[in-house]
């Protein structure tokens, strides 16, 4: 997925309000106060919503509760379809313990459809917020269709997580969702769009300190191209060194 964004987000044409702006200099960070005010604040919700839904999506659902011994996968027990009787609110008695043991693994799988679900959508919807990372770009959506290769990988990140979770649930261990549990994941997904302008409305001097000790356009400096320089000044030399060598050899040849 994150093979997906980065196609999408680096094909994305400049706006005018971009070309027509003044250069920036060579010395400005592209960590920015306002770039990590962003990474900092979202990844801060992402953790806060994928911690309610491990700790209180059991409840939230009205799933069967499960332990850590459950096993998310069982054969269905023989029987349990006569049983049930096409209720989603059968309780099974002691003399069936294995259809219990049946529902809580369905359970737990179907708890973890909801938390892989849910981390997918909002990643998928973060996209859209890394188009505009301005100090107050709060339109997201602005020129939203101009770039075909953005809305394709966008598709296709949606259409592999659906096909993956309604067709193919054995491969990601996962079960397939209605449509209103499939609605559910995308809403509070989305939600990343709504504390992304929240987080433009906060001050930048929060998130000022950051780059202090965390300064990756320092490390890009001293690194890949510091290394190739490093190895082409050495080159010469290494070949020099070669060739001296290569004339000690050839005089003790002569000497012998």
């Amino acid at each position: 997925m994150d093979t997906f964004a980065a196609l999408a987000l680096s094909s994305e044409p400049p706006l005018k309000n971009v070309i027509q702006g003044a250069p920036f200099k060579e010395s400005v960070s592209i960590l920015s106060p306002t770039v990590w005010r962003q990474i900092l604040g979202i990844s801060l919700w992402n953790f806060i919503v994928m911690a309610i839904i491990m700790v209180f999506g059991v409840m939230v659902a009205g799933l069967q509760d499960y332990d850590r011994s459950t096993q998310k996968i069982m054969a269905m027990p023989d029987g349990f379809d006569t049983r049930q009787n096409g209720s989603s609110s059968y309780v099974p008695t002691a003399s069936y313990p294995e259809d219990l043991a049946y529902l809580k693994s369905l359970s737990k799988q179907k708890h973890f459809t909801y938390i892989f679900n849910v981390f997918v959508c909002l990643q998928a919807f973060n996209m859209i917020n890394c188009r505009k990372i301005g100090r107050r770009d709060f339109n997201v959506f602005e020129s939203f269709f101009h770039n075909f290769y953005f809305l394709f990988f966008f598709s296709i990140i949606f259409a592999v997580q659906f096909l993956a979770i309604q067709l193919f649930p054995a491969l990601t261990q996962t079960v397939s969702l209605n449509r209103s549990e499939w609605g559910a994941c995308i809403i509070v997904g989305s939600t990343v769009l709504i504390i992304s302008a929240i987080l433009k409305l906060t001050p930048e001097k929060w998130v000022a300190g950051v780059g202090g000790f965390i300064n990756e356009d320092q490390e890009a400096k001293g690194g890949l191209s510091e290394y190739l320089k490093k190895q082409s000044e050495d080159k010469p030399k290494k070949t020099e060194m070669v060739e001296l060598a290569d004339e000690e050899d050839e005089d003790n040849f002569q000497q012998v």
